[in-house]
């Protein structure tokens, strides 16, 4: 495995609406393990953020919705950019949207958005895990990372994922 560079991320906990916030938290842990596994960011220990937002006293439910918010948190957790989201429940449609902010400028580096009108078990294994992966390719400085298995994952300022499989008869 190579990694030419890695920055500090801290991922939000997601706003969820027609769900509960143990699902919405529960889909935010899914979001971050994915975004982890492309090792494009070090993500900040949930426990770390999870402290700051109880002594900023951010909001009575522990999420922060605003960019100003997502923006102090960032500096007070030393990360260079903060994923602020939500996720959606309605009528059967699934939906997830997420932002990467730069914490130095508070500009939202990139705004994704994925959809489903499928089961819970197809949202997450396949669009939240298609949001970080787009997430990874799009955001942040321009790196190459490659990993085992053949998978590369090269991302610039606006952003591409190439994935080179080496097996052969794969398609």
């Amino acid at each position: 495995t190579s990694l030419l560079a890695q920055e500090y991320v801290a991922v939000l906990e997601f706003e969820g609406s027609g769900m509960s916030k143990i699902d919405a938290r529960n889909i935010t842990d899914r979001f971050s393990a994915n975004l982890q596994q492309t090792r494009k960011f070090k993500l900040v220990e949930r426990q770390l953020l999870d402290q700051i937002l109880d002594e900023q006293k951010t909001q009575l439910s522990g999420v922060c919705a605003s960019d100003e918010c997502a923006v102090e948190v960032g500096k007070l957790a030393n990360a260079q950019y903060v994923i602020a989201g939500s996720v959606t429940k309605t009528f059967g449609l699934y939906g997830i949207s997420v932002r990467l902010i730069s914490v130095e400028t508070g500009e939202i580096i990139t705004h994704i958005q994925e959809n489903d009108e499928t089961d819970v078990q197809k949202f997450l294994s396949q669009r939240v895990r298609n949001a970080a992966l787009r997430m990874a390719a799009e955001g942040g400085g321009s790196t190459t990372q490659s990993f085992s298995g053949g998978v590369t994952v090269s991302s610039g300022e606006k952003g591409s994922v190439v994935f080179n499989l080496s097996m052969s008869g794969a398609a």
